[in-house]
């Protein structure tokens, strides 16, 4: 198109101007693989990474064009080189993760996973890598050794922590599991990231009180985690708390986006009498989501409860409209009787 050949011209006459500069190598290198001329992306990524070689930036380009081009033995090595210069860097180890779960090379970055671990003895990330390609290859046993092993490094993290509950989880575990976890959350009290991971396992499998009870020590931990917010208000609407009605109203102010939390806000304000209120937050959760179907049925419901039937009608109509096919089209059809 236009575009994609306009943005290379543009891209080779900053070259041309300024050869040396980073930010545009890598600006015409992404520019030369959209209009398709790879060997040009390759010479522009590796003179980036030769101009900045304290930064993986330009092998991770390089690991990312290989990828594309289907090249397995050019993407694991200028992933190797991405590492050596920075060994904790999240865009790399998540590529390396990535790499095994697409070619099932599982060896290659076990090797290197034993590499970081001679260089930073001490540091946790070598072990975690290791860990998270024998839970891609379900070799749960060793993966969880290794996630305990990472447990005890100076730098450990709730990612070992939580990496060892999923794998003994995964060897059938699970009263060990959470044994283990419980403790490890007693002696990490101001820790937010597992409880939150928790939380939302425990809400996504109905386990409301749970949920509800690790997601407060997560939002009263990390009072600036988004997710815990939302998480939160929703665990509370679920278990029809009607004291959390002030966490919901404060949650939306927190995370004003999110459907779900205007949706919890509807429910709260429904569960306490206040069914009225709770209509222009649920309008406020379908807008947000486009549409969705689950949310558009819950506004119908409050409509018919607050005496709308015309404007319930609206709703349930174009639910119907969706045909048997819509998830809850049973409900659906219920309503169509009521209204």
């Amino acid at each position: 198109s236009g575009d994609v050949k306009g943005a290379l011209a543009a891209a080779q006459d900053a070259i041309a101007a300024m050869p040396d500069q980073p930010e545009i190598l890598d600006a015409a290198g992404q520019a030369q693989l959209n209009a398709g001329e790879q060997q040009q992306a390759i010479s522009s990524f590796n003179k980036l990474a030769s101009v900045r070689p304290g930064n993986p930036l330009g092998y991770i380009r390089l690991a990312d064009l290989n990828v594309r081009r289907n090249d397995r033995l050019g993407s694991m090595a200028s992933l190797r080189r991405a590492i050596e210069i920075a060994p904790e860097s999240a865009d790399v180890l998540s590529r390396l993760v990535a790499y095994v779960m697409r070619t099932k090379d599982s060896a290659a970055v076990i090797a290197v996973a034993r590499d970081l671990q001679k260089r930073l003895p001490q540091r946790a990330v070598g072990f975690l890598l290791e860990a998270d390609v024998l839970m891609v290859a379900k070799d749960f046993k060793k993966a969880e050794a290794m996630y305990l092993s990472a447990l005890n490094k100076v730098d450990s993290s709730q990612r070992a922590a939580t990496g060892a509950y999923q794998a003994k989880l995964a060897l059938g575990q699970k009263q060990e599991a959470e044994r283990f976890v419980e403790d490890w959350m007693k002696s990490n009290r101001q820790e937010a990231g597992t409880r939150l991971r928790l939380g939302e396992r425990a809400l996504r499998q109905g386990k409301f009180e749970i949920a509800a009870r690790l997601l407060a020590e997560a939002n009263s931990n990390d009072p600036q985690n988004t997710a815990a917010w939302s998480l939160l208000v929703q665990a509370e609407a679920a278990r029809d708390n009607k004291d959390a009605l002030p966490i919901a109203m404060k949650a939306v102010t927190r995370v004003p986006a999110d459907p779900m939390v205007h949706a919890a806000l509807a429910k709260l304000l429904m569960i306490n009498g206040r069914t009225e209120e709770s209509i222009t937050p649920m309008r406020r959760a379908v807008a947000l989501s486009g549409g969705q179907s689950d949310l558009r049925l819950e506004l119908a419901k409050l409509l018919l409860k607050a005496g709308k039937k015309d404007e319930a009608k609206v709703e349930i109509d174009a639910l119907a409209a969706l045909g048997p096919a819509m998830p809850r089209a049973k409900e659906v059809a219920a309503l169509q009787h009521l209204k």
